[in-house]
């Protein structure tokens, strides 16, 4: 028997001629001549098999992602390689203001590559008023943001 991933459903193929009724979600599908289920059944189908003793090999878990490649240098004009510079030098805390389109997101990205930023992203606002909504900090403290903080 073969657990498959189908069109965001599960299907139970080369199942054995038995009655399945004990699997949560499985219904006979005609067009396919295949058991099916919901996808968010996967864990309850599994047990359930499982529990009866029914070996089923899994062909739904999709193999690992690769790890993300380490983030490129980006070319950043000299104030902004300033703005990065004292971001650094405050360990990396602190907020970055600059007028509109000079390049706030262009010293993000240069942040997560010097600091070796895996995963994650920078908190990234408009206007102070509203950081203490999204958690990035506290408005009664500026200097305890971090850019590399995952959102």
């Amino acid at each position: 028997m073969r657990l498959l991933f189908d069109h965001g459903t599960l299907v139970l193929a080369e199942a054995p001629d038995l009655r399945l009724d004990f699997v949560p979600g499985l219904v006979w599908d005609p067009r396919v001549a295949l058991f099916r289920a919901p996808a968010f059944r996967y864990a309850e189908v599994r047990a359930a098999l499982g529990a009866r003793g029914l070996r089923c090999v899994d062909e739904v878990s999709a193999p690992r992602a690769p790890e993300p490649a380490p983030w490129q240098d980006v070319p950043l004009r000299p104030y902004q390689r300033a703005a990065l510079l004292a971001w650094e030098l405050a360990e990396q805390r602190g907020l970055v203001v600059m007028p509109t389109g000079s390049g706030k997101t262009r010293v993000a990205l240069g942040a997560m590559a010097s600091s070796g930023c895996r995963t994650g992203s920078p908190v990234t606002v408009e206007i102070i008023s509203i950081l203490p909504r999204c958690g990035a900090m506290p408005a009664s403290d500026c200097r305890s943001s971090s850019i590399s903080g995952s959102t």
